[in-house]
């Protein structure tokens, strides 16, 4: 009789890795909830803090596009700093400008306009984004369609934002390196 030299009370070493597909039908019934966090922006924002700039109000405008045969609301978007915590910058969703329309088929485009509303901190300084890495979003995903449309891989969904100011930009232009030695 052969021995292992293994105790029968030792852990086993095991590996696991699976996945899950669960397909979804698209009906007027459907309602899912999400949260999800995009994050690593602090990069972005690197060297800003150096220079003193003022802006009006912003809003990110953005053109959407989607094939998915669900309608989706943005319910909640929290600007994040570099731990996770929500910062002091304000974003604003105005009403039905925060949902996206839903493709009557899941192959033709439906296309919404939306907007988003920041408020940096009560100062207007643009230095205020340096302390945003992420956002964090609750998204609601409900069906429209009354009969059944499969959500399926080729589907997509496909944004082209633009940054809205009103009310201005005020820089301090000596602030900029490309003004050293200019000197008239």
């Amino acid at each position: 009789m052969a021995r292992l030299g293994m105790s029968p009370f030792s852990p086993l070493p095991t590996s696991l890795d699976y996945s899950v597909v669960v397909p979804l039908q698209s009906r007027d019934d459907l309602d899912v909830t999400f949260e999800m966090t995009l994050d690593g922006f602090s990069e972005t924002w690197e060297g800003l803090e150096e220079y003193d700039i003022c802006v009006g109000d912003i809003a990110i405008v953005a053109e959407a596009q989607s094939t998915l045969p669900l309608g989706l609301v943005i319910e909640e978007l929290v600007a994040l700093d570099i731990d996770g915590e929500p910062t002091d910058a304000q974003i604003k969703l105005p009403e039905g400008k925060n949902e996206l329309r839903a493709s009557k088929d899941g192959i033709e485009p439906a296309t919404t306009e939306l907007e988003l509303q920041l408020k940096l901190d009560a100062d207007s300084r643009l230095t205020a984004i340096t302390h945003v890495d992420g956002l964090r979003f609750k998204v609601r995903a409900k069906g429209e369609a009354a009969e059944r449309i499969w959500v399926n891989e080729n589907q997509w969904l496909s944004l082209v934002a633009k940054l809205r100011l009103n009310g201005g930009i005020t820089v301090d232009l000596r602030d900029f390196d490309f003004m050293e030695g200019d000197e008239e």
